[in-house]
Order: structure tokens, then C-alpha cells, then sequence
């Protein structure tokens, strides 16, 4: 029976002289041995740690040979990606902006202004358009990336899924469980045309063989780091550049493993978010948002199970995707715990992330981004060391990882900021009252902001509320019954279009909780209310020194 070769290697080359075959824990790959031979032309149906059969052997100079045509085809595959998403982003921009597709400052948001959405379209197209190219072209690595059908219709398919619902989602908004739905589409998707977890080899446990559990498997993999993107992308250039330094090391990793076909998916991605990068880092001038990260998430997935799958030693095949995704996981199990410890609904929005942390610590935008670039490289030079090492490096590897999240852990004080929470998170008399009334107030069919406000007076125990622009107050008022001196209350801020609203009420210090609810009441003030606001009192102001002038 003539021997299977995985279908994702890029050696095409018969082997010459006598091949060697693995010993110990390998007992499956020899040929005609066993059923992951049989399966062997499977697209990605075997388990993604053990499966397939060692590179073929290649003559030397065959062998630098093809290595530099993958390196070639690679860089120009960067390099197209790199300039379409620069070239297209600004178009982006005006269609953002006319779309009203913005993201407006303030509340647990760090940037101030309007700043466009939709950046993931240019992310995208620019991606797609890139990896096309091969295709294009007559050559032995075209016809061997687009032989792969199944795994591009996978990794397609899900990826304009997961643009398109982002793109709804920056424009209308769409609700966390349909997005969770979606998600779970484009992960089926992909596990039924063959880009699956059906086992995986852990360092001194050996391989699980998982079974009925592949599907959940391949689910939560896929569900879980799409939203790790989504959450990790909190300051400007972020989760781009997260995403990046991970593409760079799927590529090393598919270089390392002879994988044309991972080097090209990883060489678009990385150059269509460098691209995307010149407009994002701060000061962006426009967001990737929903639309590019459950895209990256997406694509980081399924092109992280694709580079385990190629890995051909017994060593942690799914280790080496997860320590590269480090961050964006960790930040992710800190969410999870932290909302679980508050007993708060997981998708609730905090200012809780590691991002977040540092910022409030005092770092500067730019240092915080830069710092969890240092991090995320971190986590990439492990994840190469746990892809080329023995059980012995890989467990040094780990560990260093380890010493290395404990130090950032103890540095943005994150057990202290938990602590804290929990404390500030029992429920005042004040907060009872938001609660009951703000729901009432999100369902009230009049939205003119002055009855809104109102209400929230009438319903919960706020003593004042204010509108300024300037710091010129454009509006007070003082709700009924209520008495005191304004430096007695404590003020919470928030920004409403071009200005800003101030809600006073009695208490020691605005809990998580209270500024969470009022910044609901906040989200649902039409923004233009401050500009119209302003130019009566710019009205108002001419005509009394009109009349002023008039008298004299």
C-alpha cells in the first residue's frame, strides 16, 4: 500500500534511500499499521497531535531550495497584504463615518472624541485578497495551497462569517448570544469540513484520545480565542499588534515544519494587520472593532490548530498555539474569575482588564501597548520553544512562562484590585435604588434626554445632575427634596458627545456598580443634546448683550 503524506505538507518529494521510522509512541504511523494511516489523506481528520508520517527525505540542495521558494512566496504574500490594508483603510474611514459607525469616548472607554469602527473591513479584504495570489500564479506552491479546498472553505467561510457579524454589530449592534450563536456556526463549520481537535498530547500525561468530545473541543478552542481577541482589544493598536507578533509565530513555527500552507495564511494575516496598524496605533484614527477582532480571532484559530497539525513529534502540539495566544487567554481567565468573584453576568463590561490595570496605574496609552508587546513576544519565543523542544526544554519553557505571568500578575496588583472590588461590590442603599430604576428608564418610550434625567431623579436617590461643556455648565438641576451642599456629594463623570454629564448623589465613592448602571442611563442621551444645548446659550448670550448695547 503506497504511504499517505499529509495533505498540508509542503516537501512534495519522494523519499530517497531508507526512511526511518518512530519507535516508541508511534506505533500508528508505520505504514499499513494502523487506522491513522488509513485516514491519512483526511483532511485534518486525525488527532491534531499524532497523525500523518515524518517529512519525506530531500536532497540538501532540493531541500534550501524549496525552503527559499516558501520564504519567497511568503514575503510577497506579506507584502500585497501590507498594501492593500494601508491603501484601504482610509477609504474605511469616510465609509465608517457615514455609516455613524463610531465609538464614542468615555465611561470605561480610554479614548476620548469619535472614533471610527469598522477597521476590520480593511483587515479583511486586504487578507483574502493576499492569500489569493498563489492561486493566481502557476507554480508548485499555488497548486499545492489551493489543492487544500476543504481547510480554505473552513478558514474562508468562518472568517467572512465572523466579518460580517461584526460588521452588523459595529453598525446596529448585536446581542451577545446571537454573536455567541455565530460563533459557534463558524466553529462547526469548520470542524464538519475536517479542521479539528480529535486528541492531544500533554508533557508527562501522553496522548488523549478525545472522541465524542472533538466537536465541544474544537468549539470551545475556536468560540473561546475569538472572544479573547474581542476582549483584549482595549487601547489603540492593541489587539492588532497582539494578533500580529501571534502570526508571526505560527509562521516560524510552519517554516519550521516545512507548512506552505500555514506560512501563507500566516504571512497575509500578519501583513493585512501591519497595514491596518499605521491608522490603529495610537492615536488611531479609526478601530478595527467587532469586524476585525472575531476576524483575527477567527483566523488565529484555525491557523494555530493548522500549525499544531503539522507538528509531526509526540512534544504538545495544542500547548504551542496556547502559550503563543498567552495574553489575549490569561486576560480572558482573569475576566472569567473576576466576574465570577462579583457575581456579575460574564458578558458584563468592566474596566477590569490587564490593559485597563495598567492605564490606571499610570502608564501612558502608548507604554501600556508597548509593555504588553513585550509580553505577547514573551509568550511567542515560548511557544517556539515549546514547538522545537524536548520534554525537558518544554518544561523549563513552561515555567518561565509561569514566573513570568506571576510577576505581571503582582504588578498591576490584580489579587489587590479583586479584593477591592469584592468590597466596593456590596450593595449600597444607592445602588438598590439605580437598580430598580434604571431598567424602567432604558424601556421609557420618551427619550428626550430632560425627561429621562428626570426620571432618574423621581426613581433613584440622585441629588443633582449637570451638563457641561468647557467646563461652562449648560444645564443644572437640582432634583426634588433633596438638600446639602454640592462638595458634600460625590460626582460621577461621564462623556456625552462634545461635553460632559455629572450625576451627584450621597455616598463615599462611585462603586463599579453605580457608574456601570448610570452610565447605561448615559449611553441612551441622544449626543447632540450638548451641541444644541450650547448654541441656545451661544443664542442666548447675544441677545442679552444685543439688549445690553440696545439700553446703553
Amino acid at each position: 500500500m503506497p504511504v499517505p503524506r499529509h495533505p498540508l505538507r509542503a516537501a512534495d518529494a519522494r523519499p530517497r534511500g531508507r526512511q526511518s521510522w518512530p519507535q516508541a509512541g508511534h506505533e500508528g504511523l508505520r505504514p499499513g499499521g494502523s487506522e491513522a494511516v488509513e485516514r491519512g489523506n483526511r483532511s485534518l481528520g486525525r488527532p491534531l497531535v499524532q497523525h500523518g508520517l515524518p517529512p519525506p527525505l530531500e536532497r540538501p540542495g532540493l531541500s534550501r531550495k524549496r525552503g527559499r521558494q516558501r520564504m519567497k512566496s511568503s514575503i510577497v504574500t506579506f507584502v500585497i497584504a501590507a498594501a492593500i490594508a494601508s491603501v484601504l483603510t482610509p477609504v474605511v474611514i469616510r465609509l465608517a463615518r457615514r455609516l455613524g459607525a463610531v465609538d464614542i469616548g468615555g465611561g470605561r472607554r480610554v479614548h476620548q472624541g469619535q472614533i471610527p469602527r469598522l477597521g476590520g473591513i480593511a483587515v479583511g479584504v486586504a487578507f483574502f485578497a493576499a492569500v489569493a495570489v498563489p492561486g493566481l500564479l502557476e507554480s508548485a506552491i499555488g497548486r499545492r495551497f489551493f489543492g487544500e479546498v476543504d481547510i480554505l472553505i473552513a478558514i474562508g467561510g468562518g472568517g467572512l462569517l465572523m466579518l460580517g457579524t461584526g460588521m452588523v454589530d459595529d453598525v446596529r449592534g448585536v446581542r451577545a448570544w446571537q454573536k455567541l450563536l455565530l460563533q459557534v456556526g463558524a466553529a462547526s463549520l469548520a470542524y464538519g469540513l475536517g479542521l479539528r481537535i480529535d486528541a492531544i498530547t500533554l508533557p508527562m500525561i501522553g496522548k488523549l484520545e478525545l472522541g465524542l468530545l472533538a466537536y465541544p473541543a474544537t468549539v470551545f478552542w475556536v468560540v473561546g480565542i475569538v472572544n479573547a481577541i474581542n476582549l483584549i482589544d482595549g487601547l489603540d493598536g492593541l489587539a492588532g499588534g497582539v494578533a500580529f507578533f501571534v502570526c508571526v509565530t505560527n509562521f516560524a513555527v510552519a517554516y519550521l515544519n516545512h507548512s506552505v500552507f500555514v506560512m501563507l495564511l500566516s504571512a497575509g494575516l500578519a501583513g493585512a494587520i501591519l497595514g491596518f496598524l499605521f491608522y490603529n496605533f495610537n492615536p488611531a484614527s479609526i478601530f478595527m472593532g467587532d469586524t476585525g477582532s472575531l476576524f483575527l480571532g477567527y483566523v488565529l484559530a484555525t491557523t494555530s490548530m493548522l500549525g499544531a497539525a503539522t507538528k509531526s513529534s509526540t512534544t504538545v502540539a495544542i500547548v504551542v498555539p496556547l502559550v503563543a495566544l498567552g495574553l489575549p487567554v490569561l486576560d480572558t481567565l482573569f475576566a472569567i474569575w473576576r466576574r465570577w468573584l462579583e457575581r456579575r453576568p460574564l458578558f458584563s463590561a468592566d474596566r477590569g482588564h490587564i490593559h485597563h490595570r495598567l492605564v490606571d496605574l499610570g502608564l501612558t496609552h502608548r507604554r501600556a501597548v508597548l509593555l504588553l508587546y513585550g509580553l505577547t513576544i514573551l509568550f511567542a519565543v515560548g511557544a517556539i520553544a515549546v514547538a522545537l523542544g524536548r520534554s525537558l526544554e518544554i518544561g523549563i519553557a513552561l515555567v518561565l512562562l509561569c514566573v513570568a505571568l506571576v510577576g505581571i500578575v503582582r504588578f498591576v496588583g490584580y489579587f489587590e484590585y479583586i479584593s477591592l472590588r469584592r468590597r466596593a461590590s456590596r450593595l449600597t442603599p444607592f445602588t438598590e435604588t439605580l437598580r430598580e430604576a434604571v431598567p424602567a428608564i432604558l424601556r421609557d418610550p420618551n427619550r428626550q434626554p430632560d425627561h429621562l434625567l428626570g426620571e432618574l431623579c423621581r426613581r433613584s436617590a440622585i441629588v443633582e445632575w449637570e451638563v457641561r461643556r468647557q467646563k461652562r455648565t449648560l444645564r443644572r438641576h437640582r432634583c426634588e427634596g433633596t438638600k446639602g451642599r454640592r462638595r458634600d456629594f460625590v460626582a460621577a463623570v461621564f462623556t456625552l458627545g462634545d461635553g460632559e454629564l455629572i450625576i451627584r448623589y450621597t455616598g463615599s465613592t462611585v462603586s463599579p456598580e453605580d457608574r456601570i448602571l448610570l452610565q447605561l442611563v448615559a449611553d441612551t442621551l441622544d449626543p447632540d443634546w450638548v451641541s444644541s444645548l450650547s448654541a441656545s446659550a451661544a443664542h442666548a448670550s447675544g441677545e442679552f448683550a444685543a439688549s445690553a448695547a440696545d439700553g446703553s
